[in-house]
């Protein structure tokens, strides 16, 4: 037999189940491809610097959480210096955030940038993200400097930026330039000089392409106090961590410190530690989302192959005759299983080309609208390599046991008899659409809860009217104008009230925290400073004790959380933190996400003098009733621009904040979604192809039935009475598995839904629906014609 001709001979004669296997094969591949592509990304987080495999985070596991990864600059120097395996050491202070520069000199930096940036006259301003690092930081992170000096971090007052960066502000090179930016602690002068440009840091690094300055003793003093550092050691070799953890813990004296022994975490295992994936401190992924999305590939891959696998068994007794009269004609058994074996391989190999072209395409196209980290190309070599495997692999199985069963009978037998409903290639095509059933079920609940998941974070209370409010990220100048904003804000016709706070609610996983005594236990709590007028304005009830007045930020005074009342019992008028008063209760107001746990919070009151010190804030603005939205944010940015001409202004409101506070998971939930449909539609149209030939196979049936009386709602109930006992049993199996994949994947959220029944009875609904409409439809056909046609 000649593969070519035979598989045009089964486009000919079969051209719509072979269309829908070899398209549902096309799609299975192409869709691993993809999501493959996203796992890879997330798996090589922090993998492509030059040292990776040496660098590790020093940790102490013993502190509370928080503290675990942040550090005293005291003790993280005291650990850099501790033994002779480590080569170099640096500490990283993530929380400037984005910081406000200028550019000048005009022409350079010259107009909008479109991200922030806005002009008047020469004069150019830019929200960056800056990050304060040792000398050091160069050489354990092999930072490639591409242009300028490497030493440039030694140097007080110089700072070294990203390739990205220095193009969006300078166009060209950057080294010696000055960005200006507003005088404060870190830049007395107000000036940075650019020393060096490096070439920025892939996506999928826990290093932020940010302006990076240097440490040095005025800033950060040798002290035990405060902790807000990160601390990277590069090691002579992975081998020697444990040397250098005893080593420290042996001899490091910690009662002279809050800290706890240390423990080396490899870079590379950071990402899927579930330290926040908001990108304020560390970048984080979903180990458990990640296996899952790596489970759904192989199982929409195992559906497509599985289709096409079934689709082969199943011509094997329409050709069963044709194959023994060549093998009567002489041909060998050999000789035929070969043959019919290369057909499959043929058209396995060509899906997988197109696949490649596809997913390419697509998974381009998916990054381009945030649905996926990581694109595939011809780079993509173990990518290319597994699906190629598997594709061989595939389609050689997929004709092994077609050509194994059509060659395995006396040809005398064969061209006496019909073997279209021979039981053990119906039994093996069932247990395929029984796989592929399972594996819809699974994918159909857990999308559901994913989707309902995803909705419920969405729209868990913050504690005030988040629909009538919007933000803005704003700059000391900004603050210090307070005053003048809230004035000027009265004749606006969409803003009811204006108000401040040091953070922003509900945009991240972590705050600042601070640990208090009261009553003899040690607290964590969340400390916000707010404006006397925060809760008044956001709508933020009271209740017990009273609101902030004017004089409470002179005199002492805070508010704290329900939270905190519910938990440790405190009251209003009870002293905190030495000698604070607690002047009232508020209700709840949830900051951090609902990946993270309540805490206690502590909101104090900021004075006018203390705003100019504090180099960013959240502005609020309570809208009036029925404000639209675009035109409060078009009277905000007004408002801000009189306040501050030459800052740029970005007004975000709770939707989009939100957005991206669960940007993960929403497009993990989105992932979860497209390719739930793929694994549902394959397995439906296994369903199809079954049922096509089904139809062929069992038309003498179905001929003597009706001579014999049986009506057509007879003949359509027996047909879909197998079916549905497939799905049933499919269910059955599937709902364990479901729930286990589900109730894991829940788990990275504290505040979670419950395990709701109804998605099960309507997910077994769903499907028995979708098989009972492809079995009546395409048996109604033949229950329908003449039973005459049948016995031909």
């Amino acid at each position: 037999m000649k593969p070519f001709r035979s598989i045009t001979g089964i486009f000919k004669r079969h051209a719509v189940p072979m269309s829908i296997n070899l398209l549902g094969l096309v799609t299975a591949l192409t869709a691993f491809i993809i999501i493959m592509s996203h796992v890879e990304f997330e798996r090589n987080y922090d993998r492509s610097y030059p040292t990776s495999g040496r660098i590790f985070r020093v940790d102490c596991p013993g502190n509370e959480e928080t503290f675990r990864s942040i550090l005293p600059n005291a003790f993280a120097r005291d650990v850099i210096n501790s033994s002779a395996h480590i080569e170099a050491g640096t500490m990283l202070m993530p929380y400037l955030g984005e910081l406000l520069f200028f550019t000048g000199n005009g022409g350079e930096g010259n107009g909008s940038d479109g991200n922030g940036g806005a002009g008047n006259g020469n004069k150019i301003g830019y929200r960056l993200s800056c990050d304060l690092v040792q000398p050091a930081f160069i050489e354990v992170f092999g930072v490639n400097i591409i242009k300028g000096d490497s030493s440039s971090l030694t140097v007080p007052g110089k700072a070294i930026i990203p390739e990205s960066m220095a193009e969006m502000l300078f166009r060209g090179d950057a080294t010696g330039k000055v960005l200006e930016t507003e005088p404060s602690y870190f830049f007395p002068d107000g000036k940075v000089a650019i020393g060096a440009v490096y070439e920025d840091f892939p996506a999928n690094s826990n290093l932020r392409n940010s302006i990076y300055f240097a440490i040095d003793e005025r800033t950060t003093p040798y002290s035990y106090g405060a902790a807000n550092f990160i601390c990277y050691l590069l090691l002579d070799s992975p081998e020697s961590a444990k040397s250098v953890e005893e080593e420290f813990n042996s001899t490091f004296d910690f009662s002279q410190s809050w800290m706890s022994p240390i423990e080396l975490i490899p870079m590379e295992d950071i990402y899927f530690m579930g330290q926040g994936g908001d990108g304020t401190v560390f970048y984080s992924g979903n180990r458990n989302a990640t296996i899952l999305l790596t489970a759904i590939a192989i199982l929409v891959l195992l559906s497509g192959v599985l289709n096409f696998a079934n689709f082969f068994t199943s011509l094997a007794p329409v050709r069963i005759r044709d194959i023994n009269t060549r093998k009567v004609a002489g041909a060998s058994t050999a000789s035929l299983r070969a043959s019919l074996t290369c057909e499959s391989l043929i058209i396995s190999i060509a899906a997988l080309i197109v696949s490649f072209f596809l997913a390419g395409w697509l998974s381009e196209a998916l990054a381009a609208g945030g649905l996926l980290n990581g694109t595939f190309s011809i780079e993509s070599t173990e990518i290319i390599l597994t699906v190629t495997a598997i594709t061989i692999v595939a389609g050689i199985a997929a004709g092994l046991y077609p050509g194994w069963y059509a060659t395995s009978y006396p040809p005398a037998l064969v061209l006496k008899g019909d073997f279209g409903l021979s039981r053990g290639g119906r039994a093996f095509r069932n247990i395929m659409s029984g796989i592929q059933y399972t594996v819809a079920f699974v994918t159909l609940i857990f999308m559901a809860f994913v989707l309902l998941q995803n909705r419920h974070v969405r729209n868990v209370s913050l504690g005030f009217d988040t629909d009538r409010t919007a933000v803005a990220d704003i700059s000391a100048t900004i603050a210090s104008r307070y005053d003048f904003i809230k004035t000027e804000a009265a004749s606006y016709p969409s803003i009811e009230g204006v108000t401040f706070s040091t953070d922003k609610i509900g945009s991240r996983d972590t705050y600042s925290t601070q640990g208090i005594e009261y009553e003899g236990q040690e607290i964590s709590c969340l400390m916000i400073s707010v404006k006397d007028d925060f809760f008044s304005t956001l709508g933020i009830g009271i209740i017990e004790g009273r609101d902030f007045n004017t004089t409470d930020a002179a005199s002492g005074g805070v508010i704290v959380s329900k939270y905190f009342k519910d938990m440790y019992g405190i009251s209003a008028g009870d002293i905190i933190m030495g000698n604070i008063p607690v002047t009232g209760i508020c209700d709840n107001v949830k900051f951090s996400s609902a990946r993270e746990s309540n805490k206690p919070i502590v909101f104090m009151p900021i004075s006018d003098e203390n705003m100019m010190w504090h180099t960013m804030g959240t502005m609020y603005f309570r809208l009036k009733s029925g404000s639209d939205a675009i035109k409060a944010a078009s009277e905000i940015e007004s408002l801000l621009k009189k306040a501050a001409p030459d800052e740029p202004v970005e007004i975000e409101f709770y939707d989009t904040i939100l957005n991206n506070l669960y940007q993960s998971e929403l497009r993990t939930g989105k992932l979860v979604v497209i390719f739930s449909i793929i694994a549902i539609i394959l397995a439906l149209g296994g369903v199809v192809g079954l049922v096509l030939f089904d139809t062929q196979y069992r038309k003498k049936e179905t001929s003597v039935r009706k001579i014999f009386g049986a009506s057509v709602g007879k003949i359509l109930e027996k047909a879909n009475t197998g079916y549905a006992l497939i799905v049933l049993v499919c269910f059955i199996i599937a709902c364990p598995i479901a729930v286990l994949v589900t109730s894991r994947w829940l788990q990275n959220f504290t505040d979670r839904i419950p395990l709701y029944p109804w998605v099960f009875v309507l997910a077994l609904a769903v499907m028995a629906a979708a098989t009972s409409l492809i079995v009546t439809g395409v048996f109604y056909r033949r229950a329908t014609a003449n039973p005459r046609d049948g016995l031909n």
